[in-house]
């Protein structure tokens, strides 16, 4: 029995094997491992709560830095534009005001009258000048009459608040997003909890469950959860955070500022302002590089360097363009960045392109029509006319529907728009200099890649279009919309005049070539558009435009009531107060929002050769060629003719004195004029006329005489001699003269320092004389009795060393 029973309990050794491997963990050493599972995942719970805490606390932290420099920017860009406007519009305009009462008082000539002295001493009283910081320093420069030449404006408001301004929010924008991007580590790190809140539930219910596969496979998958989670705690937390340097920032705002000087600059000369312009923005180059040297991912930085690549006149559309599409890999993704892009694409010739970056501008900022004129020039140097014709009129309407939205609401439309719509006639003019020069061209102005074939038919749609801009430009701003009235009046195109009239012909025609004298005269001289016209209805508002270099002057616009007749021909002084610098104009007639008539002048400054004598000469007083009378020349019965003054009056017994009335007065000088016989007696003389005293009749002349003969004499109004019956009195008695062209061509010329004067026919010395009476004074040409006609050219006048 008892060998029975032992027989029926043995195992072999594999049976024995087979039998301890089916032995499950027990249990307790399960749940240890388990606990200990649960312990880790809890404690990276914590490790990713401790790192959420600290991602949001920095992105709080850098939050209220934002908002701060937010009200700082906002309290400080307020309160420089408010001391800004005060000292543009009050002060200045205050001295401005002074200084015209001064002119209009007789403070430009010499002697001052005492109440145009009083009107100046008012303009420069310290009293005034303690109002506002810009009649300090540097930023106005003046002649010495007191004439406002230069004012700059943007320095002004650069280092009264832009600058400052422009880092606080620059700076507010970097730190709000480093904000959201510790935000983004901080719901990152949530994120991530919840996944291992997640693993926590699977080991939790792993522990409940007695059947072994299945628990199995929660605690696989919930060690799975772990691992990626745990991973993605060293990822986010190593991730770095973008925070651009201090010294970028500054770079940047320096770069804004720079940006700020170079559009902000008033200048009456074109060329001067032209420099400035371009050395500003090669400053703000200079700081958009430096700023991107410690920041390589800035985007702003690439947007706006981007945009003064355009605007130099190197014209690095490649560059531009490479910026551009940088700032918005960057993220830089605003409206104005898509919007230059798009230009950008534009003037690489890479036309197709256009439309996707231009119409998500659109998209971005429907309140902005510029972007839209992009997809039309593009379409047109394409050579896809009536797509391009399409875009310009739906383009026209955008604009219209933005100015109405404004009206509805009671507000003005945005001043962008009118910027937006001629920045689309400026490209026309681009386009059409590029295709057709010397057309539209102006210096600086950037010109696309044009590689169609059939250029002339594309000469003939940008100019149709941009007329029809201007156009609906002009109505949109003058009567709120962009449909033209049928107006039935025709004028001829513009020519221009400057000067005395002609007692004969009238206003003298140019031929669109208006000069200037360097910086030596009171006041500029009067410019003048002429034209002829038929079929003006009486009481058509016509509204006057002018444009220096492709840019319009606001301050010369004007409005008027058609008040002349049906048909005919009239005149518009087009400068009034406002002196016109170098360059060229375009002056244009709406009536109704239709161009009635356009056209064309250029001022330039007239460029004196050395002369021929050998003379210790200092700066250009004067010198004027006289293919116009811009120096205002009075005529009596003579004229501007073939590029000469032909004098002559026909009052009998009487000498005539023509007097440059647009001239500054001189002490020490060197006058010289060529002088030409025409006619008239051989016996009386003609010539210079020289030291004229301002208010008084006092001045000398060297005249010379169709015989061969010179003198100089002095009048005095009080009477030169000591007995006082003598008006004139000869300083050099009539003397022959071998070096005359008897009835001929001659070249006067006289130097004086101080009392001693040279006088020379011909380039040759003829004689000196003193005479101290009248030390400085102003010039002009005289003949010396009725019907004598002589001719004068080349006037030139230069200060002595």
């Amino acid at each position: 029995m008892s060998q029975s029973t032992e027989s029926a309990t043995s195992r072999t050794p594999a049976a024995s094997a087979r039998q301890t491997a089916s032995i499950p963990l027990s249990e307790e050493t399960f749940r240890r491992w388990l606990a200990v599972l649960i312990a880790a995942v809890t404690l990276l719970v914590a490790i990713a709560a401790f790192l959420q805490t600290r991602a949001a606390d920095h992105a709080s932290s850098f939050g209220r830095a934002s908002q701060r420099d937010a009200l700082a920017a906002t309290g400080e860009q307020t309160r420089g534009q408010q001391q800004y406007e005060f000292d543009q519009f009050s002060v200045m305009n205050l001295r401005d005001e002074l200084y015209s009462q001064a002119v209009s008082a007789g403070a430009s000539s010499e002697p001052r009258t005492p109440l145009g002295q009083a009107y100046l001493d008012a303009m420069n009283d310290p009293a005034l000048r303690a109002l506002s910081p810009l009649l300090n320093g540097d930023y106005v420069q003046a002649d010495e009459t007191g004439y406002r030449i230069v004012t700059d404006y943007g320095r002004y408001q650069v280092e009264t608040y832009v600058l400052t301004t422009t880092l606080l929010s620059e700076r507010r924008e970097a730190y709000a997003h480093t904000s959201a991007d510790w935000n983004n580590k901080a719901d990152y790190f949530i994120a991530l909890i919840a996944i291992l809140a997640v693993a926590l539930f699977l080991f939790g219910l792993a522990g409940t469950l007695s059947n072994v596969p299945v628990r199995l496979i929660f605690i696989i998958v919930g060690l799975f959860i772990t691992g990626i989670a745990a991973l993605g705690i060293l990822i986010i937390q190593f991730l770095p955070v973008h925070q651009t340097p201090e010294a970028a920032l500054e770079q940047y705002a320096r770069g804004k500022s720079a940006e700020h000087q170079a559009a902000n600059y008033h200048n009456a000369d074109a060329e001067q302002w032209r420099q400035h312009n371009q050395a500003f923005y090669a400053k703000a180059l200079e700081a958009y590089n430096a700023a991107l040297e410690l920041d390589p991912q800035y985007a702003n930085a690439y947007a706006a360097r981007g945009y003064t690549l355009m605007n130099l006149t190197s014209h690095d559309a490649d560059r531009a363009t490479a910026d551009l599409k940088r700032a918005l890999d960057y993220g830089k993704r605003d409206y104005s960045t898509y919007w230059n892009y798009g230009f950008g694409l534009y003037l690489q010739a890479k036309y197709d392109a256009v439309r996707a970056p231009s119409e998500q501008a659109l998209r971005l900022n429907p309140e902005v029509c510029g972007p839209a004129f992009n997809i039309a020039v593009a379409e047109l140097a394409l050579g896809k006319f009536d797509d391009a014709a399409a875009e310009y009129e739906k383009s026209i309407q955008l604009c219209e529907q933005i100015v109405q939205r404004a009206r509805q609401n009671g507000v003005q439309a945005p001043s962008s728009l009118w910027n937006e719509m001629q920045g689309a006639v400026d490209d026309l003019d681009n386009l059409l200099c590029a295709l057709s020069p010397p057309a539209h061209c102006y210096e600086g102005r950037a010109q696309p890649k044009i590689s169609l074939s059939n250029t002339a038919e594309l000469v003939t749609q940008a100019t149709r279009w941009r007329t029809r801009l201007k156009e609906a430009l002009a109505a949109l701003e003058f009567d709120g919309t962009t449909r033209l009235p049928a107006i039935a009046s025709q004028w001829s195109p513009l020519s221009f005049s400057c000067g005395a009239p002609d007692k004969k012909s009238g206003y003298i025609r140019t031929a669109n070539q208006i000069t200037t004298f360097p910086n030596r005269y009171m006041s500029a001289p009067p410019i003048l558009a002429v034209w002829d016209y038929r079929g003006m209805a009486p009481g058509l508002k016509i509204h006057w435009k002018i444009f220096q270099d492709g840019a319009e002057e606001t301050r010369l616009r004007f409005e008027e009531e058609w008040n002349l007749a049906q048909d005919g021909n009239a005149q518009r002084k087009l400068d009034s107060w406002y002196v016109l610098g170098n360059g060229l104009y375009e002056v244009e007639a709406y009536g109704g929002g239709k161009l009635l008539a356009s056209g064309q002048f250029r001022i330039a400054p007239q460029l004196a050769s050395q002369p021929a004598l050998s003379l210790p000469l200092d700066t250009v007083a004067f010198t004027d060629t006289l293919d116009n009378n811009c120096a205002d020349w009075p005529l009596a019965d003579g004229a501007i003719r073939d590029g000469e003054l032909q004098l002559v009056t026909h009052e009998q017994d009487t000498s005539f004195r023509s007097m440059c009335n647009y001239c500054y007065s001189v002490d020490d000088f060197y006058m010289e004029a060529d002088t030409r016989y025409i006619s008239g007696a051989a016996d009386y003389g003609y010539g210079l006329v020289y030291r004229k005293t301002a208010g008084v009749n006092d001045f000398y002349t060297f005249n010379i005489s169709g015989d061969g003969s010179f003198t100089v004499t002095r009048y005095a109004e009080n009477f030169c001699d000591a007995a006082k019956t003598e008006h004139w009195c000869d300083v050099i008695p009539w003397t022959r003269s071998k070096f005359i062209n008897p009835r001929g061509a001659n070249k006067l010329g006289v130097s004086c320092r101080g009392a001693a004067c040279d006088f020379y026919i011909n380039n040759r010395l003829v004689q000196s004389a003193n005479d101290e009476a009248q030390l400085n004074g102003y010039y002009g040409v005289n003949v010396g009795t009725a019907d004598l006609t002589v001719a004068f050219d080349n006037v030139r006048v230069w200060d002595l060393e």
